[in-house]
């Protein structure tokens, strides 16, 4: 017997959208995969934003909707399960960039998928808001929605990001090149205003005028990155001090060791409790001095991921999970002449000459007095940079409640110094 193939695209809009509603996802897709409803559903949602029944169809089917992201001022981007929408706003030649929510596009660029099938459309009569407004109505989930603002010639004010965008848990702000809207604030000031009480994750790409690192870390956020390695700002004290998050990340031009090490100290005497992980990055015009880091906090140091030249008289067995070449720890007997030949100092290291042993396509360079060389490339680079060194550290602290932190130190010298911290609080 024949099997019936159910007339669901001669079914009237009201009765199609009741047998969406008790259909499971699965259940669409073969239907529509079979009928080849799919591909003309596709497109019907992407010409049809001002239809009321295709937003409602499109409700209905509720589609696994991955990432909802806004990078104001001119894109627009839903990624579902199974399909990725990008919409591109555009302005007049003229003045090409959008500058406040209630601006008209001239025109709004379709693109299906990275970079495929482009399609230009009409604005249809909405604004920038309302554009985003009917966006965020197809997702429900609160958690898949993040926005991105690029400040530059945009005028924003608190009062019109709070009403065109629902609640968010994670946004970004790239402040430059900002122009002040009519009560006299930045946009990036605007945004935080707007945003910072209710948000999950922060990450900003220079500082608003007139704030302090200080001053948003003290918001109760469960993340805050800083990306300020263009900018003259000052990592402080008060800065440290100041934040009540549970991770913060910062890329900073330089910071003080010695703040640091007063920023430990207060931890161990009970400061910061919220605070689970903390990264830092960043450049500084000679080698640090970690002693001053570690001065007067009774740090015991670890196994060094990254390897030294120094030998270790004592370690830990788990010592041999760090990417290392095999059979080269306790092998005494063997010494690399092609690997030190320039070194006349090394009687004491004969343990780590067949560490070396494995890397031959190194055995050119010179290995430095205070770390081994880390084969980042199977390309050694130029002359200048065939000193590339990396050293990292762990040491482990514990403060006044009993509670365990793991200090990790890194520097990496080429043609400038980069330094690194990381903080790892155990509960």
């Amino acid at each position: 017997m024949p099997t019936q193939r159910f007339p669901f695209q001669r079914l009237p809009d009201d009765l199609g959208l009741m047998v969406l509603n008790t259909m499971e996802y699965h259940e669409m897709w073969v239907h529509f995969l079979e009928s080849f409803i799919f591909v003309v559903f596709h497109f019907r949602f992407a010409f049809s934003f001002t239809s009321k029944k295709s937003l409602s169809m499109v409700t209905a089917l509720r589609l696994p909707i991955r990432h909802v992201k806004l990078a104001f001022p001119n894109e627009i981007a839903v990624l579902f399960d199974r399909a990725y929408y990008r919409f591109y706003l555009k302005m007049h030649e003229n003045d090409y960039e959008i500058r406040t929510l209630n601006d008209l596009p001239t025109s709004v660029d379709i693109y299906f998928g990275n970079g495929g099938l482009r399609l230009t459309w009409s604005n249809q009569g909405k604004k920038i808001d309302e554009w985003i407004q009917h966006f965020c109505s197809i997702s429900q989930q609160e958690n898949r929605r993040e926005v991105s603002i690029n400040t530059r010639k945009a005028r924003l004010n608190v009062q019109s990001l709070r009403n065109t965008f629902p609640r968010l848990k994670k946004v970004s702000i790239h402040c430059s090149g900002e122009e002040l809207n009519e009560n006299g604030i930045s946009s990036s000031e605007a945004a935080l205003r707007a945003f910072l009480p209710n948000l999950d994750t922060l990450l900003l790409y220079g500082l608003p005028p007139n704030r302090s690192i200080g001053s948003i870390g003290m918001a109760n956020l469960k993340q805050l990155h800083v990306y300020l390695d263009g900018s003259p700002y000052n990592l402080k004290l008060e800065d440290l001090l100041s934040l009540n998050v549970k991770t913060f990340i910062i890329m900073i031009n330089e910071f003080s060791i010695r703040d640091l090490n007063r920023f430990f100290k207060m931890w161990i005497m009970g400061s910061n409790p919220k605070l689970e992980y903390l990264e830092i990055y960043g450049h500084c015009s000679r080698l640090p001095d970690w002693n001053v880091l570690l001065n007067g906090l009774k740090a015991v140091e670890e196994e060094e991921e990254g390897g030294s030249d120094e030998p270790q008289e004592e370690g830990p067995k788990e010592a041999e999970a760090v990417e290392e070449p095999e059979d080269v720890q306790d092998d005494e007997g063997q010494e690399d002449d092609e690997e030190v030949e320039d070194e006349d100092e090394k009687d004491d290291y004969e343990d780590e000459g067949s560490e070396l042993e494995d890397e031959a396509e190194y055995e050119d360079e010179e290995e430095p007095e205070e770390a081994q060389i880390v084969p980042v490339a199977q390309v050694p680079r130029a002359a200048q940079r065939a000193e590339n060194t990396t050293v990292v550290k762990t040491y482990t602290i514990r403060n006044s409640l009993g509670v365990f932190a793991e200090i990790e130190t890194e520097f990496n010298r080429s043609a400038y110094v980069n330094v690194g911290l990381k903080f790892t609080v155990f509960n």
